[in-house]
């Protein structure tokens, strides 16, 4: 692969560098134990993508015994494996941070309160009338202790699940608390799902910087692109013209530019 990959020591940041005047860019450090996170591989995996396609495309296109016809239609299935490649990549990206969200949103979650649980509908909103009828001052007290002190779980679990707003700021500071509380509770999951985002964030840097420089290398515009997402069968190409840094309306102009087309044949 004739992309250059380098780790300056001082920093620990990797350096990118592409052959001749293709480009370069640089990735903030990242421990060695996360290389093996999908985020992370599946990176690697669009710079292997990019540096397949500069390695393999010269000699087609310095091959003087194909006509420029020939050069491009050798070179288009490339060209478009590694379009794809780079939105395939992006896509897996979007699962990998929603995956996180999930696993948040089931760590942080309030217990449902089902239909058939009448006796504790009945506690909450006892609960909650009590809480509606202590003086403002004291309910100041009470969120300082609830902060401060375990054992008022089911309290706070009846204010978050009051079916009408009421008392936002003191039911918005009882969500919050909830949910550090939480975090604290489930450290290990706490912290995988932090690293987990983070390394979605590095790999979306990462995947950005790749896709530039795809663009530069195939000298493509963003109508061929977009153009080529759309046609793929794979839905998730459909929305990968964003990390090449092209807009929703240019995508709906080749919508309609394509559907024109099949209209009028």
């Amino acid at each position: 692969m004739p992309i250059s990959i380098t780790k300056d020591d001082a920093n620990g940041a990797t350096h990118y560098t592409l052959p001749g005047s293709f480009g370069r860019f640089v990735m903030p450090p990242l421990h060695e134990s996360e290389r093996q996170c999908l985020s992370i591989v599946m990176f690697d995996s669009a710079v292997q993508g990019l540096g397949e396609y500069i390695d393999n495309a010269p000699a087609i296109l310095n091959d003087r015994e194909l006509s420029e016809l020939g050069r491009t239609k050798k070179l288009e299935p490339m060209q478009i494996k590694l379009v794809l490649g780079t939105a395939h990549v992006d896509a897996q990206l979007d699962r990998d941070a929603a995956h996180f969200d999930k696993l948040e949103q089931e760590l942080l979650a309030i217990p449902k309160l089902e239909p058939t649980f009448t006796a504790m509908a009945v506690e909450d909103g006892e609960a909650r009338a009590w809480w509606r009828a202590q003086p403002a001052e004291e309910r100041a007290k009470l969120l300082k202790r609830i902060e401060s002190e375990p054992g008022h779980e089911r309290l706070m679990i009846a204010l978050m699940r009051s079916p009408v707003p009421q008392l936002e700021h003191e039911v918005k500071f009882v969500a919050n608390l909830w949910k550090r509380l939480k975090r604290l509770d489930n450290p290990g999951q706490a912290l995988a799902i932090d690293r987990g985002r983070a390394n979605v964030e590095w790999a979306r840097r990462g995947v950005a910087q790749v896709a530039g420089l795809t663009k530069n290398a195939l000298q493509w515009d963003d109508q061929r692109i977009v153009r080529t997402m759309l046609k793929s069968a794979d839905p998730d190409h459909h929305s990968g013209f964003k990390v090449f840094g092209i807009g929703q309306m240019t995508a709906e102009l080749v919508k309609r530019a394509i559907s024109h087309e099949s209209n009028t044949r």
